[in-house]
């Protein structure tokens, strides 16, 4: 089987980013994606987990209203309710994230260049995801 989904949104909190027991680091954003025009506008929201290095650029260049582009696969996690019946959520791993704009500011010609340079699409490595 195959999944593959691109989105493009923006990300709807500030970021925290997380380390596992192992040592990897993790983020999870949530963005808000716009369908539609005028009046005909719905916003949907999706979580999105990103990994390693990715997970640390995105936590250090993303604040709340950057809009990115982010290509992966879907992820459904399942666990019983308080009241025992089974919730289930579908998310969005990240293989690779690029910014579309971002939030922080620049205060130097070295700045510039280390956000142009990790505007490139960042790739995860399939191996540092823990599943």
């Amino acid at each position: 089987m195959f999944s593959k989904v691109v989105l493009v949104g923006n990300v709807t909190h500030d970021l925290e980013l997380r380390t596992t027991q192992s040592g990897k680091s993790v983020l999870d954003l949530r963005l808000a994606i716009n369908e539609g025009y005028g009046e005909n506008t719905e916003t949907i929201f999706i979580n999105v987990t990103v990994w390693g290095k990715s997970a640390e650029i995105c936590n250090q260049y993303l604040t709340k209203g950057s809009k990115v582009l982010v290509d992966g696969r879907l992820k459904q996690d399942s666990w019983k309710g308080k009241d025992g019946n089974t919730v289930t959520k579908i998310g969005v791993v990240a293989n690779s994230v690029k910014f579309l704009n971002t939030k922080k500011s620049v205060s130097n010609e070295k700045s510039v260049n280390e956000i142009e340079s990790t505007q490139e699409v960042l790739e995860t490595d399939e191996d540092s995801v823990p599943f």
